[in-house]
């Protein structure tokens, strides 16, 4: 399918409009095409197009963010059975790089173009220590095994069967830096990854945890981010 001549084309273009529309607090919710195959063309594609995609052109992160892809919304059976052509050419092209390799290469690539240069430390997200650690540690840990799941907690259960220590690392990282992403995202309607430098909005963001000021928070910040950088095992 091509072009507007799709069926999907249409209702793809009404969705950008919707989700893209200015409201008093801010645009509802941007969205971003560029990541679709090839980076151009239609909005909407056949499921045909994007298996041929995958099978023939995808890159190696392309294949490992293959193994989170599930069904969120629409025709359910549509959406198992591309998920099945999916699952297939998953199975088929993850070892056709050395993905460890790989998914370190791309850290490390994210870490150094994404990370603010002038506050590294506030970068929960991308930053030393910070969620796509634990989350790339666990796609690589799924991807070697032949599993995929969209669920990084799912994920880490998998991974306690073999690394009880290291998971409890990555699990207690993730959830907390899952309640800073959550109270930053809150308080600014916004969707940053970061802890933003200034005394009073660390003081904020320290009484929103719960910790008593601003210096207990950031020791325990820095701490945790430590231990999912270096791999530090821990017992549950």
């Amino acid at each position: 399918a091509h072009g507007h001549d799709h069926p999907a084309a249409g209702a793809g273009r009404e969705v950008n409009r919707y989700m893209g529309e200015i409201l008093p607090t801010g645009i509802l919710f941007p969205m971003d095409f560029r990541l679709r195959p090839n980076g151009e063309g239609p909005i909407c594609q056949s499921p045909e197009a994007y298996l041929k995609y995958y099978r023939e052109k995808a890159q190696a992160w392309e294949i490992q963010a293959l193994t989170r892809a599930r069904f969120a919304a629409g025709d359910e059976a549509a959406g198992e059975e591309l998920l099945a052509g999916l699952d297939a050419i998953w199975h088929e092209r993850r070892g056709a790089w050395d993905m460890p390799r790989e998914i370190a290469r791309m850290r490390k690539r994210i870490e150094d173009e994404r990370v603010n240069a002038k506050y590294p430390e506030g970068e929960f997200k991308t930053g030393s220590g910070g969620l796509i650690d634990v989350e790339f540690g666990v796609q690589a840990h799924l991807m070697a095994h032949g599993r995929r799941e969209p669920s990084t907690l799912r994920g880490l259960d998998f991974l306690a069967e073999t690394h009880p220590e290291l998971a409890c690392t990555w699990r207690e990282g993730y959830h907390f830096l899952r309640r800073i992403e959550a109270v930053v995202r809150a308080n600014q309607n916004d969707s940053v990854s970061q802890i933003k430098p200034g005394k009073g909005k660390r003081d904020r963001l320290a009484r929103h945890l719960g910790f008593p000021d601003r210096d207990t928070f950031l020791a325990e910040y820095n701490a945790v981010r430590a231990r999912v950088r270096e791999d530090q095992p821990r017992s549950c």
